[in-house]
């Protein structure tokens, strides 16, 4: 295989995993215990973080995580850690429209 196209494929693949690490990389990341945020990771805004507790306080949320992945046209919101599927959307709904 000739040097450039080695050169070449390398160029491809380093520009392809630094998409893929930006691409699906958490824009930020709140952790829940005791129905409190008790850390997080990233830039949160502080509005987001007052109704991550107001809705972990009207489902009696008491642990896990809320993570933030920048999609293609809007930040878009997944739980896990003890926050159970279906509670998503209140976080979902909580950012797109704040309260």
């Amino acid at each position: 295989m000739p040097l450039e196209l080695s050169l070449a494929i390398l160029g491809l693949t380093l520009i392809l995993a630094v998409w893929y690490t930006i691409r699906f990389s958490a824009h930020f990341t709140i952790e829940i215990s005791g129905g409190k945020i008790v850390g997080t990771r990233g830039e949160a805004p502080e509005s987001f973080l007052k109704d991550v507790e107001t809705v972990c306080k009207l489902w009696s949320i008491q642990r896990g995580k809320v993570k933030a992945f920048r999609g293609p046209r809007r930040i878009r919101i997944e739980v896990g850690g003890g926050i159970d599927k279906r509670h998503r959307q209140a976080f979902q709904t909580a950012w797109d429209h704040p309260m």
